[in-house]
Order: C-alpha cells, then sequence, then structure tokens
C-alpha cells in the first residue's frame, strides 16, 4: 500500500497543478490540432470550481471511515487491540493506513496552496477560451488566485 499510496499523492498532484490536463492537451494537440484539443480538454469554470473544492472537501471522506472505527471501538470494546476480527481497524496495515492518507491528503494540500510545485505553463491563458458569451454563463466563472509570493500595491 506504500508505493499505491505514494502514486496516488503523485496523480493527484499532477492533476490538481494541471499537469495531467497540459499533457493530455499537448498529446491531443498533437494528433488531432489546437481546435479540438481546446474544445475536448480546455478548463471550464466547472472545472476550476472542482480544483478549488479539491482543497476544502478532501477531508470529508476520513469521517466516515473514522466513524466506523469509532462505532467499532463502541461496539467491540473487550477487544480493543491492532488485530483480529473485533479490532476497530481489524489489522496493523490498516491502523498505519488511515493517519498516513490523512498526512497524504495534508501534503497535496500543502504543496497546492503553497506553490511548492509548478502550475502547468498553459493554466491561466487556456482560460480565455471561455471568454465569448454572457455572464450569466456558468463557463465565465471566474476563480481568484492569492498567490504569496507576488508583491501587489
Amino acid at each position: 500500500w506504500i508505493i499505491t499510496s505514494m502514486l496516488s499523492v503523485a496523480l493527484n498532484l499532477s492533476a490538481r497543478l494541471g499537469w495531467s490536463r497540459y499533457g493530455l492537451i499537448q498529446f491531443t494537440k498533437w494528433l488531432w490540432g489546437g481546435p479540438t484539443a481546446m474544445k475536448i480538454f480546455a478548463p471550464s469554470g466547472w472545472s476550476k470550481f472542482h480544483d478549488e473544492q479539491k482543497i476544502y472537501c478532501g477531508y470529508f471522506r476520513f469521517v466516515f471511515l473514522i466513524g466506523f472505527v469509532a462505532a467499532r471501538a463502541i461496539a467491540f470494546p473487550e477487544s480493543f487491540g491492532i488485530e483480529g476480527f473485533k479490532a476497530p481497524v481489524f489489522n496493523l496495515s490498516a491502523t498505519i493506513l488511515i493517519p498516513a492518507l490523512m498526512l497524504a491528503e495534508i501534503l497535496e494540500d500543502e504543496t497546492v496552496t503553497r506553490e511548492w510545485l509548478p502550475v502547468n505553463p498553459a493554466g491561466p491563458g487556456l482560460l480565455k477560451v471561455n471568454t465569448q458569451g454572457n455572464n450569466a454563463d456558468p463557463a465565465q466563472l471566474i476563480t481568484l488566485e492569492h498567490l504569496p509570493d507576488l508583491d501587489v500595491p
């Protein structure tokens, strides 16, 4: 599970920083040209909104899991060990995995919000695809980004 968790962090960072989308756009441009690539893979307002929600909603998936562990600990108080059928988390691997995945989620969020890794080079320019239309169109959704290293007067 260690390699799988590390691969999950790498793929999630790639998606959250836009490198997966950038790679798909470049590959599709090579196959069928720029307009087709942009039609299929250009970010929309909804995809940008989804990217923002990954930061705020990633932790909710752990609520059920921690609740499940707590319910098992209450239901089987006589077996409060790490191993066994009635153990709250089933075994040692699962006991280590839950906090490890929570730490991985924190690492992903910190990497994205503190910009420890670069965002794809085409990111902001890709949003110009949706400049036509009126302001009531959901594709016109605007996201504001706070850049801590940028000194704005």
